[in-house]
């Protein structure tokens, strides 16, 4: 293995399989028996650990804007609807005649 400015570098071996170097492994506190998640992005193998991964996530849902929630959105969605509907018996013909 061998180390240059754009990292280590290290030789896929029989059957795929990948050594992660020991400087890296210990920068990124891997050991041995832990799991990680290999993606493809642009032509780049990724690996992540799923700490990483659930992290990533939580730090975008905490930058989403903080609104009512769902199902006090889908409470007001609920109750617009039903005016509208009330209004539209109210318009009609049939019901008109009959007040």
């Amino acid at each position: 293995m061998e180390t240059n400015d754009f990292g280590e570098r290290t030789t896929l071996g029989a059957q795929g399989r990948l050594v992660i170097p020991a400087r890296l492994r210990e920068k990124l506190g891997l050991k041995a028996g832990d799991t990680l998640v290999l993606s493809a992005d642009d032509g780049r193998l990724v690996v992540e650990t799923p700490a990483r991964i659930i992290a990533e996530v939580q730090e975008a849902f905490a930058r989403a804007p903080h609104k009512k929630s769902l199902v006090e959105e889908l409470i007001a969605e609920r109750r617009e609807a039903a005016a509208r509907e009330e209004a539209e018996m109210d318009d009609h013909p049939a019901r008109r005649r009959s007040q």
